[in-house]
């Protein structure tokens, strides 16, 4: 029945469906290894002059994952997959994003390992060979300096890397789209803001068609390192916990407020909730002050 449902997501044209059915392994996989877990609901949402969005997604509280998505968006010619993971509070694991985007010309992949806490990652610092940062000048930049240090030790490490690398020597690298998106609200250190969603490892990276197989194979492996890491996940302290849980806020509550503000200009109201389902549950994004701003309600059930 969890595989059947997870069919759904499938594209309907020949060259998208090789690439659909990889993605649905992906989350099927993801599905399994996070277990216990809720079964796979499934949302599917008409769009408009034939568009369709399809969410499959699951909760595995026990496993630290608070909430799993998988999207597909089939509209004329062109077809979009996405699989979104956020944890639970109580460990360090990144949370995981990955997406691909058949245009029909090329294939585009972003990836990203989104850090827990603000640890001041600068994609431009993180680009240059030495990766050297501005030596800190402050408390706040002594505390981000500490962070990356603990990151590269847990997740960010030389191999993690020299993988990234490798998923860019046979494309053309793009700016990321969501790991630049700064974070509103509060600020962790005191800096000028609260710090972007991505981390060292996010990448965007263009595709020719012929390569589509290293396209998909960048979101499976980044799969398999998300799974890695949660399998024995290493524990928040109960002070970074506290910590960890008001930056989730923030940043889930930028990552929704984005995605409706895209999805709902382009395909107005029906668009907006799509990205209601993929937001998922608002239990960990600040409920109360999310409600006008993406366009949810007072259910702690809605935006499922």
């Amino acid at each position: 029945m969890q595989l059947a449902i997870a069919i759904a997501l499938a594209a309907s044209h020949a060259s998208a469906l090789d690439v659909g059915a990889s993605m649905r392994a992906t989350m099927h996989k993801l599905h399994t290894a996070l277990q216990p877990a809720t079964p796979l609901q499934e949302d599917v949402i008409d769009l408009g002059d034939g568009a369709q969005g399809t969410v499959v997604s699951f909760e595995a509280t026990d496993r630290d994952c608070a909430w799993c998505a998988a999207t597909s968006i089939i509209d004329g010619t062109s077809t979009s997959w996405e699989l979104e993971a956020w944890n639970g509070p109580s460990v360090e694991a990144p949370h995981f994003y990955a997406s691909l985007e058949d245009d029909g010309e090329n294939i585009e992949v972003e990836v990203d390992f989104r850090p827990r806490l603000d640890a001041g990652y600068d994609l431009a610092v993180e680009a240059t060979d030495a990766r050297e940062y501005p030596a800190p000048t402050s408390r706040a930049g002594f505390s981000q300096k500490a962070l990356r240090v603990d990151y590269d030790e847990l997740f960010f490490s030389a191999e993690a890397r020299a993988w990234r690398a490798t998923k860019l020597v046979d494309a053309e690298s793009v700016t990321p789209r969501w790991a630049t998106l700064v974070v509103e609200g509060r600020r962790q250190y005191g800096d000028d803001d609260a710090g972007s969603v991505g981390g060292p490892l996010a990448l965007r990276a263009r595709y020719p068609r012929d390569a589509v197989e290293a396209a998909v194979a960048a979101c499976d492996e980044a799969a398999d390192r998300y799974i890695n890491w949660m399998t024995n996940p290493a524990e928040a302290s109960w002070m970074r916990t506290r910590l960890i849980f008001a930056r989730d806020s923030q940043v889930r509550q930028a990552v929704a407020a984005k995605r409706v503000s895209i999805l709902g200009e382009r395909y107005g109201a029906t668009g907006r909730e799509l990205a209601k389902a993929m937001n998922g549950r608002l239990d960990m994004q600040g409920h109360n002050m999310m409600q006008e701003q993406v366009a949810f309600g007072d259910d702690a059930d809605d935006g499922r």
